[in-house]
This record gives C-alpha cells, sequence and structure tokens, in this order.
C-alpha cells in the first residue's frame, strides 16, 4: 500500500509541476479575438484538467499513505504474518504460554498499559538479556505499541526474530484499542 501510495504522489507532483511549467507558457489571446478559438483556450482547459488530476492523485496518495502494512520481513516460522486482535490478546492474559509486550517507551507504558504486559521499549540496548530471564524465544510474543499508525512494535518485532524468536503477533490496534473499552 505504501508503495502505491507513494507512486500516486510522485505522479501527483509531476504533474503538478507541469501544470505550473505549461500555465507560465501560456499566452492569452489578443483583444477582440473570441477566447475559444484560440489555442489558449485548448491549452488552458488541458492545464486545468491535469492540474485536477495532480490534485486527485495527491489526495489519494494522501489517504493511502496513514494505513499500516504489515513489514515484510516480519514473519514467523510458517512463512506468514501472524495479526492478533483484541479477543486474542484477553485470551493471551490468562495462559502462560503467551507474553504481552509493550513496545513502548517506559514514558508512555506507566501512563497506561495492558495488564500483565511487560514493557520492552523497541529501542531498548540490552535486548539479548531479557531472553533468558523471560523465556522470550520460547513463548508466543503478542507485541503492541500505541496504535495501528505505530511502528515501534514492528521494529521490536524485528529485532526479537533477530535474536532467535520464532512466534510473534502484532496487537494493531494497540493501546488505543485496547483503553477504548
Amino acid at each position: 500500500m505504501p508503495l502505491i501510495a507513494h507512486l500516486l504522489l510522485l505522479v501527483g507532483m509531476f504533474l503538478a509541476i507541469l501544470v505550473l511549467i505549461t500555465s507560465s507558457k501560456l499566452n492569452p489571446p489578443a483583444p477582440g479575438r473570441p477566447i475559444s478559438y484560440h489555442k489558449f483556450d485548448i491549452a488552458a482547459r488541458l492545464t486545468g484538467w491535469i492540474g485536477y488530476t495532480a490534485m486527485a492523485l495527491i489526495a489519494a496518495a494522501l489517504f493511502i499513505l496513514p494505513f499500516r502494512t504489515q513489514n515484510s520481513d516480519m514473519k514467523n516460522s510458517q512463512g506468514h504474518t501472524q495479526i492478533a486482535d483484541r479477543a486474542f490478546v484477553e485470551k493471551a492474559i490468562f495462559h502462560n504460554e503467551m507474553m504481552i509486550i509493550d513496545a513502548r517507551p517506559e514514558s508512555q507504558y506507566v501512563m497506561g498499559h495492558i495488564a500483565h504486559s511487560l514493557n520492552i521499549p523497541y529501542n531498548t540496548s540490552h535486548l539479548d538479556r531479557l531472553l533468558q530471564p523471560f523465556a522470550l524465544t520460547e513463548k508466543l510474543l503478542i507485541l503492541y505499541c500505541s496504535d495501528s499508525r505505530c511502528n515501534t512494535a514492528d521494529i521490536l518485532a524485528k529485532r526479537l526474530q533477530d535474536c532467535g524468536c520464532k512466534k510473534i503477533a502484532i496487537y494493531a490496534g494497540g493501546w488505543k484499542d485496547w483503553s477504548r473499552y
């Protein structure tokens, strides 16, 4: 999705630049001559339509960009991405085989978090020291961050995979979704 949005944005910007260049070179018709029979009218209309197309492409790109997509590097051992919903997270709270991890900074964790979740900020420097005490490599890890636009859980998931954790899921709704109820 982001690739499509970026392409739309680039094409829209290219068309907008084309409109600016073209409209600056247009000469209005001589006084007394009807506009409809002059090249200026056709060029002005074409430039206008190109401008409207550029605005539509840029608007479409800006609409698509905020939607989060999963990183293609985030694969579990079966080769597909796991996404957790609220019901799955509620179930995980009562099972010892699963661990909920908050990937947000500690300051956000202190302000509110999912019960029984462990705070491992996405940028922690001592991640390898946490693997053994919390048995992170053996458990299913459910990571979350602020909301669906936040990518700190994705970053932490990639880092945990690099450390040997195989079972990882992302709670895409994050704290925002959880705290609504």
